[in-house]
């Protein structure tokens, strides 16, 4: 099923290009009319796709709960769009124009086509992995649209997905081609090829961990087919990209007196995504932490400390990203693979296999001056329930608990998301329309496409 079409691209893809022609000048050459953008090498085409990749979309940590602002921190947001994400604004949440992350995602999804469609005129093959930049291109078009899908799509399900709206799916650079909204099943599958042909073209290890790796595409179906509550493949992808890459991060040998003291880029991160200036609303000066989420942690376990902070007025703030600033760590870890794992294990009667993960990632996280406690489960439903609170400690302010609230909720958990601001409390119920946010309004007007249901 296709839902409405429309006669041309939507001015996104258009601004795109502009900023490809604009922005990238170092890489490209532009030829005399200033209409189109030609790459003359398969080093542009890896530049092009090295500029921006470690950039991560914040959204997702702007609307989950697990942070609070001050009203005069809100009030002195820059953007009225962070306003609005963070008390769930049912329509025109995002600024117009070109600096929303709508345009932001379909700008780099503009330039991984631009890239796919470049790669069979190259000649230059020699010392250039042009396999690698395919798989690199591919897999970066499937994590924005599987994260557009987070933002303004409904959680997946498998009876309505062939049903649902989706992402709009651009997989080329051609403005005069007529587009439409897919359908969610058609989103899911477009992310999952994607992905099963970037682990064919990707090596198991790259020279720096912002290029994706064969890992890094098993890392992503891993937690796309989790959001997709396909538990078993979750798990299976998951296995796979940890028999690639699986040593943790042994929080002892931090420093947890001083500010971010999680290095960027470490031993643990499979892929890299973040920044420092994605969420204003989740920056340190503004975003403060609930006490009762440094009281989920034992004394023993050195999250409790590498964490958090408290402010010099006297607030715990996040200081746990694995960006090793304030930015937000998006990226793929070690440790969210274990987790992914050991969920679905426990999922499948896997007792001793869900808890010996656990345990794993537990004790690279405990203060080794203190006697461990293991983490001990007499069934299956006990195992999923300590995976899932694991994966609140371990992914705290990752993106990850706006997901897994959709899915969760799907299943009967009844988690309502809850923020009080100055006295006036503002709630998002289980499976409220407001979890696909709203489509900027400009580009439903330019394009006629089928907005959110409010």
């Amino acid at each position: 099923m296709y839902f409405k079409k429309i006669n041309k691209w939507s001015l996104v893809v258009l601004l795109s290009c502009i900023i490809l022609t604009s922005g990238c000048k170092k890489y490209l050459d532009e030829p005399s009319d200033k209409k189109l953008v030609i790459a003359t090498t398969l080093r542009d085409l890896q530049a092009l796709m090295d500029d921006g990749m470690g950039n991560g979309l914040g959204v997702m940590t702007d609307v989950a709960d697990e942070y609070y602002i001050l009203p005069t921190d809100y009030q002195g947001l820059y953007q009225d769009e962070h306003r609005n994400l963070f008390v769930w604004k049912p329509s025109h949440v995002f600024q117009l124009g070109n600096a929303n992350a709508w345009y932001t995602l379909y700008s780099s999804v503009y330039k991984s086509n631009f890239v796919l469609e470049q790669l069979p005129k190259m000649n230059d093959t020699k010392g250039i992995n042009a396999n690698a930049i395919k798989g690199t291109a591919l897999l970066k078009r499937a994590e924005l649209i599987y994260h557009g899908a987070q933002v303004w799509c409904m959680p997946y399900e498998e009876s309505t997905a062939s049903s649902m709206l989706g992402m709009p799916l651009k997989l080329n650079t051609d403005f005069a081609e007529n587009s439409y909204r897919s359908t969610l099943a058609e989103t899911y599958g477009q992310v999952i090829s994607d992905l099963k042909m970037a682990v064919h073209l990707l090596d198991a290890g790259t020279p720096a961990q912002y290029r994706p790796s064969k890992q890094a595409a098993y890392g992503m179906l891993a937690r796309v087919y989790l959001s997709m509550r396909k538990y078993k493949e979750a798990g299976l992808y998951a296995d796979s990209c940890l028999q690639l890459q699986s040593v943790l991060l042994d929080f002892n040998t931090l420093n947890s007196s001083i500010r971010y003291a999680i290095p960027s880029r470490n031993i643990e991160c499979v892929f890299f995504l973040g920044g420092s200036d994605q969420n204003i609303s989740f920056s340190s000066t503004n975003a403060k932490q609930y006490p009762a989420q440094q009281a989920m942690y034992e004394d023993g376990d050195l999250r409790k400390r590498i964490y958090f902070f408290v402010a010099t007025d006297g607030t715990l703030r996040f200081n746990g990203s694995h960006t090793n600033d304030s930015g937000t760590f998006t990226g793929i870890t070690v440790g969210e693979m274990l987790l992914v794992r050991a969920e679905s294990l426990a999922r499948n009667g896997d007792i001793v296999g869900c808890l010996a993960d656990l345990n794993e990632l537990k004790k690279a996280r405990w203060d080794k001056n203190v006697s461990f406690i293991p983490y001990v489960a007499a069934t299956s439903e006990e195992a999923k329930k300590l995976a899932l609170l694991e994966r609140r400690k371990e992914l705290l302010m990752r993106n990850a608990r706006w997901t897994d609230v959709r899915r969760l909720n799907l299943e009967g958990a009844n988690i309502t998301l809850e923020r009080n601001l100055d006295g006036m409390v503002y709630t998002l119920p289980p499976n409220d329309l407001r979890y696909a946010l709203a489509i900027p309004e400009d580009i439903i007007s330019l394009t006629n496409m089928p907005q959110n249901p409010r």
